[in-house]
């Protein structure tokens, strides 16, 4: 399980830098004004200061109310109650705090360059973990760093503090800088305040919804019915992240399913025909070629005809694309301008 965290967080790393465009291979660190910490027109981002406590600990100033502040007191509860704890232990545990309302996963981490510090290369711990969401659009990476016994702390956080750059992202922009430490472990964080934001209306009665005509008891109305249920309380999510929420509901755990982003093109299960008319698009399919199961959570531009859209979908797909084997299921539903489709076997049981 491990190594396909590992895999996924990878995954997303590679994708965000691709999607959001980051290259900072044509900057030129002497220019002036290219320091993202220096530049007067980035959208700034204090860190939360930070005060020596007595026992020599750095204690962050931050509003316990916030995203930062809550992730902050979750380390501290977490070093008392498990001080033989790893830093990526510490780092699993802070990735499932109830405050992260996204799939969040955590993986050890070597010396080097590493996300939300450009070309900066952190140096100067033993051990490392990040934890960071599966879906890259969200401006958000943590790490916990173990220095080495009589390392000079003060100065690995003022390291830290002056070359991270909290819109590493491109696409959006931490609010929050958060670094503290107990004894060697420092803890660093860039995230949004608040999170809640990222939420819709429950129950929006507003929104258009689609239903697909698929056989109660089945595997795609369970997943169906997950998507929706993600769908209507977080209507803004992007694709992707849609399209993994549905990857872990529990009728489809024994699968092992993954999921990413996916751009206009040929898809799995269309043969020839390419899907271009999408703005967002996440597949969701299993580590395992040989089950003839493939989903997809696509989201169209305001205005797009969503009918003729599903339409198009379940004239041009071709349940046998695996050629081994054959899909039993074709589910194609919409909440919106969100459109979910699904090739799959009825039930899993023969699996």
């Amino acid at each position: 399980m491990k190594k396909l965290i590992a895999l996924l967080l990878a995954l997303v790393m590679v994708m965000s830098m691709v999607a959001c465009g980051e290259n900072n291979t044509t900057t030129n660190p002497t220019d002036e004004g290219t320091n993202p910490s220096t530049n007067p027109t980035e959208p700034t981002n204090p860190t939360e200061p930070s005060t020596p406590a007595g026992n020599g600990d750095v204690t962050p100033d931050v509003d316990a109310s916030t995203m930062g502040g809550k992730l902050w007191a979750a380390f501290e509860a977490a070093q008392a109650a498990n001080p033989s704890a790893t830093a990526e232990e510490i780092a699993n545990i802070l990735a499932t705090d109830e405050c992260i309302q996204f799939m969040c996963g955590a993986m050890p981490i070597e010396a080097g360059l590493l996300a939300g510090f450009g070309e900066f290369e952190v140096k100067g711990f033993e051990q490392g973990a990040m934890y960071m969401p599966f879906i890259g659009s969200i401006p958000f990476v943590g790490y916990i760093f173990d220095l080495t016994e009589g390392a000079d702390v003060a100065a690995f956080i003022a390291d830290l503090e002056a070359n991270c750059n909290p819109r590493w992202n491109i696409c959006v922009s931490a609010e929050q800088t958060v670094i503290g430490s107990k004894g060697n472990r420092v803890f660093f964080l860039m995230c949004p305040a608040n999170i809640e934001s990222e939420g819709g209306d429950e129950g929006n009665t507003d929104v258009e919804v689609f239903f697909p005509e698929v056989e109660e008891g089945t595997l795609g109305e369970t997943l169906w019915n997950a998507f929706l249920s993600f769908a209507e309380t977080n209507p803004e999510a992007p694709a992707a992240e849609m399209a993994f929420m549905v990857t872990m509901d529990e009728s489809v755990a024994m699968l092992g399913l993954g999921a990413m982003e996916m751009e206009p093109g040929f898809m799995y299960g269309f043969d020839n025909y390419e899907i271009t008319e999408f703005e967002q698009c996440g597949v969701f399919m299993p580590m395992i070629g040989s089950i003839p199961f493939v989903g997809y959570v696509f989201q169209l531009a305001e205005g797009t005809d969503v009918v003729n859209f599903m339409a198009d979908l379940e004239a041009n797909c071709n349940p046998r694309w695996n050629i081994c084997v054959a899909a039993e299921q074709v589910v194609c539903g919409a909440y919106g301008n969100s459109v979910f489709f699904l090739m799959c076997p009825s039930s899993l049981d023969a699996e």
